[in-house]
């Protein structure tokens, strides 16, 4: 099956990284504190951001992820890690943080040092990158793969490009033509098996999931098991202000607490079976979300989603 009709996949061939939209892209220097950083990332409403040395050229990527990791391990010991959270980080890990955290001026003034420590601590996001003339097609290739890719010019960073801007771009520009995209979901191997906490569970045992065990979402359900709520990491900018001890506490109340407490705004998206898929992808785009899930008749999640998930579809075909 082809996504595109010939005109269009000529039109899109013909078309280089350049022709993409030039945004104003958040970066960090390698010098900005780690606290700053992070306020940047929350005040701009953005998941993440490249750091760049003196010269503009990529250093590193700076994720939400690596910011919850890193407030999970922050002033604990391995013993503390595991008894609090029940995981067990690497030494490299361990190793890492501690690195971050005496990397602090003083007790008095307890900004954190340089943000080039905090870059990737997850390894779940490295630096990939691309140049402005290469074919966009290539940038697509990429980002069925990475959440985000950093172009360059003359070797200095010119844009940065994420799945969600991919996901824009196919629906804006009517590439979504052909039969795949118009197969209902029953049709097509698309997700996967969703992670999942109750709602009487903590908030922490999500941020667990998603720092430790690769995720990007964890689903809330009741005690039936029909989905009411889900936990990403944009979730972390809720409690922003507060202070890394004071956060982990907060992260240990219960999903019900966050919830009565007006936490979680966003709520979810949900499709069915029958969703076509180029439904949900015009869905998704539309009200902002990287996750949705699929549920049956009685609400209950099967299959968790992403738009990486739909863009590795798309490139296979």
């Amino acid at each position: 099956k082809k996504i595109f009709t010939m005109a269009t996949a000529s039109r899109i061939e013909d078309l280089k990284v350049s022709d993409f939209e030039n945004k104003n892209v958040l970066s960090f220097d390698r010098s900005t504190t780690i606290d700053s950083a992070v306020k940047q990332l929350f005040e701009a409403g953005v998941l993440s951001a490249p750091v760049v040395d003196s010269d503009g050229k990529i250093s590193g990527f700076l994720d939400l992820v690596d910011v919850i990791v890193f407030t999970l391990c922050l002033s604990a010991t391995t013993e503390d890690v595991q008894s609090i959270f029940g995981i067990s980080p690497s030494p490299e890990l361990v190793e890492k943080v501690k690195l971050i955290e005496a990397s602090a001026e003083t007790k008095e003034s307890p900004t954190l040092g340089s943000v080039d420590l905090l870059a990737n601590l997850s390894g779940r996001n490295p630096a990939v990158t691309i140049d402005v003339d290469e074919q966009l097609t290539t940038l697509l290739e990429l980002l069925a793969k990475h959440h985000r890719v950093a172009v360059l010019k003359d070797g200095k960073l010119f844009n940065y490009i994420t799945q969600s801007d991919a996901a824009r771009l196919l629906v804006s520009s009517g590439v979504l033509v052909g039969p795949l995209t118009i197969d209902m979901l029953t049709q097509i191997p698309l997700g996967s098996k969703p992670t999942s906490i109750t709602n009487e569970s903590r908030v922490i045992d999500a941020f667990k999931y998603i720092a430790f065990d690769r995720v990007g979402a964890c689903a809330v359900v009741n005690q039936s098991g029909k989905l009411i709520g889900n936990i990403n990491p944009q979730d972390i900018r809720i409690h922003a202000e507060n202070s890394p001890a004071d956060l982990l506490e907060i992260l240990c109340s219960s999903y019900e607490a966050w919830e009565s407490a007006g936490s979680f705004p966003d709520g979810y998206l949900t499709v069915t079976k029958e969703t076509r898929l180029d439904e949900l992808l015009k869905q998704v785009v539309a009200e902002k979300r990287h996750h949705c899930y699929l549920v049956d008749t009685e609400g209950k999640p099967e299959l968790a989603i992403s738009i990486g998930d739909i863009l590795r579809l798309l490139s296979k075909n």
